[in-house]
């Protein structure tokens, strides 16, 4: 075998390594939103935070096995399912859905409560606008 099959092999198994590497933090991720808990972080994090939940249900971590790991339904062994892609996709259009429902009402709270400062602020300019007009009236 010539120097350079060793090094495209070692390339290529540094990629496996890579994609593997992501599947499994996707897959903590989706396990702690499974729990209504925080998926941020990096991939030692994440385990340690499964880890103390899987523990807090009283289940044992080091038994754990992530839903569909017995499956042949993954992205780098070139498997991965329209189905599951369809239900990937489902499920990221209904996040974006909400986060933008979230984000509308909170532009629609910040521009009404800037509409009612900016009445007050016209208010108040009315206000001293008047009663400098009064006092030149006096003077």
């Amino acid at each position: 075998m010539l120097e350079s099959d060793h090094l495209e092999e070692s390339r290529n198994d540094a990629c496996e390594e890579c994609i593997s590497a992501h599947r499994k933090s996707v897959q903590l991720r989706e396990e702690l939103q499974k729990r209504s808990l925080v998926t941020s972080g990096n991939k030692e994090v994440l385990v340690a935070r499964l880890r103390e939940a899987l523990i807090d249900e009283g289940k044992k971590p080091d038994e754990f096995k992530f839903d569909g790991a017995d499956e042949d339904n993954d992205i780098s062994t070139g498997t991965f399912t329209i189905a599951k892609m369809m239900e990937l996709l489902l499920s990221m259009s209904t996040e974006i859905k909400q986060q933008t429902k979230e984000l509308k009402q909170q532009i629609k709270e910040q521009s009404e409560r800037q509409t009612e400062e900016l009445k007050h602020v016209k208010l108040e300019v009315a206000d001293r606008l008047k009663n400098l007009n009064l006092l030149e009236i006096n003077d």
